[in-house]
C-alpha cells in the first residue's frame, strides 16, 4: 500500500507540474522536469500493476488540468461540461492504457512511446484537439523548432518526450544516450541552420487589428472604420461574429452594404471581419472580406466538438446533458474556395478553431496563400489558459505552413506571428486599433 500511495502521490505532483510548463513562459524546462521525474517514478516501481496505476494517475491529472476550464462551466448544476471533461479524459488515455496493457511489463521506453501514441492519436481525432500536445512547449522557441516545418506536431511531440527520456536514461544508465542524443541534435542543428541563413525575399503588409473586450455594437463597429485610411494600413481585420445578422441579410446586412458603398468614395482599407447568423435553431459562423472589388464570404468548416456540434452523435444524442451543452449548434456549408485577395495577396480568413489543425491548414495552402487571417471569440470559454495554448499553436502552424498569423479575438489574446514563429505584437486588452506590418513571403 505505501508503493501504491508514494507512486500515486508522485504521478500526482509530475502531472501538475507538467501542466504549470503550459503556464508560464517558456515552459519546456519545467516539462522536462516532469517528464524526468515521471520516469523514475516508472522505473524505481517494480510491480507493474502499481506502474501503471500511477501512469494513468499521472496522465488523468495532466488531462483535466488542461480543461479544468469546463468545470468551471459545469455552475449552477449543469453536468454537461462534467461530461465533456470525462468523454475527452477517457478517449485521450484510451491509447495509452492499451498499449501498456499490451506490454505491461515494458520499460519507462515503452510508458514514453504509449505517451507519445496518446498524443499523436488525441490531435488527429475528430473529437480531439492539438491544445494539449507536448509539441507546443518547443513554440516558445521558434530558433529551436524550424524543423517543425518538416516534423510537425508530430515530430515535436515526439521530440519532447524524448529529451525527458535522455536525462532517465543519463540518470539511471538504461538505454543507449548516444544515439537519443544523435537523434535530439540533429533537428537543433538544422533548425540553427535554417534560422540563421538569409531569409528570401519578403514585403510588408500594413495590417490594422481591433480586438474587443465585449461585443460593441453595430455603430462602434462602423466609426472605428472610418478612424483608418489606406493609406496607413492595407488590411484591417476584426474578431469573429461581430456582425449578428440573419441567415437572410449576410449579404445585404446595412452595415455590410453601407461599409461597401463608403469604400467606392473614401480611402477606407480592405477588411476583414466576423459574422453570426441565426435561423431556426442553427448558426452560421461566416467570415466576411470586403475589398474594392467585393465581398467575399467564407463559411466556417471546423466545427468545435460539443460545442458547435455533437460528436458521436448516434449515441450522445440520447444523453441529455451532451446534448444540452452544445451552446452553438451550426451547420458548415460549402466555400467555392478558401482563400481570397485582399489587400493585394493571397489571404485565408480563418475563423477561431480552424487555425489549430496543420492537416486543415494544408488544405488552404494547396490554393495560392501568402497570410493567414484567424478571427476569433473567446467569450463562451474565457478562459486564458486555452489562449496561451492557442497563441503557442500558432506559433508552431507559422513555422509549419511558413505563413505569417494574424488573430483578432474578442476577449481573449490577440496576436501577430511571423512565418518563423516569432510574435510581433501579441495584446490582451488592446481596444482600439494597433497597426503592425506583417511580413510576407515574396
Amino acid at each position: 500500500m505505501k508503493a501504491v500511495f508514494r507512486a500515486s502521490f508522485g504521478a500526482v505532483l509530475c502531472g501538475l507540474l507538467l501542466f504549470v510548463s503550459y503556464t508560464v513562459p517558456s515552459g519546456l524546462p519545467v516539462a522536462i522536469l516532469a517528464l524526468f521525474l515521471f520516469g523514475l517514478i516508472v522505473v524505481k516501481t517494480p510491480d507493474f500493476r502499481v506502474r501503471f496505476f500511477s501512469e494513468t494517475v499521472f496522465l488523468l491529472v495532466y488531462i483535466v488540468l488542461q480543461y479544468h476550464f469546463l468545470v468551471r462551466l459545469s455552475q449552477n448544476g449543469d453536468i454537461g461540461p462534467i461530461l465533456v471533461l470525462l468523454i475527452l479524459t477517457i478517449v485521450y488515455i484510451a491509447p495509452f492504457i492499451l498499449i501498456r496493457l499490451l506490454a505491461p511489463r515494458g520499460s519507462y521506453e515503452v510508458t514514453f512511446f504509449a505517451l507519445w501514441i496518446a498524443d499523436v492519436v488525441f490531435a488527429h481525432l475528430p473529437i480531439g484537439n492539438p491544445l494539449c500536445r507536448y509539441a507546443l512547449l518547443l513554440g516558445d522557441y521558434p530558433v529551436l523548432a524550424q524543423w517543425l516545418h518538416w516534423g510537425g506536431m508530430d515530430g515535436g511531440s515526439l521530440w519532447v518526450l524524448a529529451l525527458g527520456a535522455l536525462f532517465i536514461c543519463l540518470t539511471t544508465g538504461a538505454g543507449s544516450w548516444k544515439l537519443l542524443t544523435a537523434g535530439l541534435l540533429l533537428p537543433i542543428i538544422l533548425s540553427v541552420l535554417i534560422w540563421f541563413q538569409p531569409t528570401s525575399k519578403e514585403r510588408l503588409i500594413r495590417v490594422a487589428v481591433h480586438p474587443f473586450d465585449e461585443s460593441p455594437e453595430m455603430r462602434d463597429i462602423y466609426e472605428s472604420i472610418l478612424e483608418i485610411s489606406s493609406d496607413d494600413v492595407d488590411l484591417a481585420v476584426y474578431p469573429e461574429g461581430q456582425i449578428r445578422v440573419s441567415s437572410a441579410e449576410v449579404a445585404v446586412h446595412p452595415l455590410v452594404t453601407e461599409i461597401i458603398r463608403r469604400r467606392r468614395s473614401e480611402k477606407i482599407p480592405d477588411i476583414v471581419i466576423g459574422l453570426l447568423s441565426y435561423d431556426q435553431g442553427i448558426y452560421d459562423n461566416i467570415v466576411c472580406v470586403m475589398t474594392g472589388k467585393g465581398s467575399y464570404f467564407r463559411r466556417k468548416q471546423k466545427l468545435v466538438p460539443f460545442s458547435e456540434y455533437l460528436p458521436l452523435e448516434k449515441i450522445l444524442e440520447k444523453i441529455e446533458p451532451a446534448r444540452s451543452h452544445m451552446a452553438y449548434p451550426q451547420k458548415t456549408g460549402i466555400n467555392e474556395s478558401e482563400t481570397c485577395n485582399a489587400a493585394g495577396i493571397r489571404i485565408c480568413p480563418l475563423i477561431c478553431y480552424e487555425a489549430l489543425f496543420p492537416e486543415y491548414l494544408q488544405k488552404c495552402k494547396n490554393e495560392e496563400l501568402d497570410l493567414f487571417i484567424v478571427s476569433s471569440s473567446n467569450s463562451m470559454v474565457n478562459c486564458r489558459h486555452i489562449e496561451r495554448l492557442i497563441t503557442k499553436a500558432l506559433r508552431i502552424n507559422a513555422i509549419w505552413a511558413g505563413n505569417s498569423f494574424v488573430r483578432c479575438t474578442e476577449h481573449g489574446i490577440s496576436s501577430v506571428i511571423d512565418y518563423r514563429g516569432e510574435i510581433l505584437w501579441m495584446s490582451t486588452c488592446q481596444t482600439n486599433w494597433f497597426i503592425i506590418e506583417v511580413p510576407i513571403m515574396s
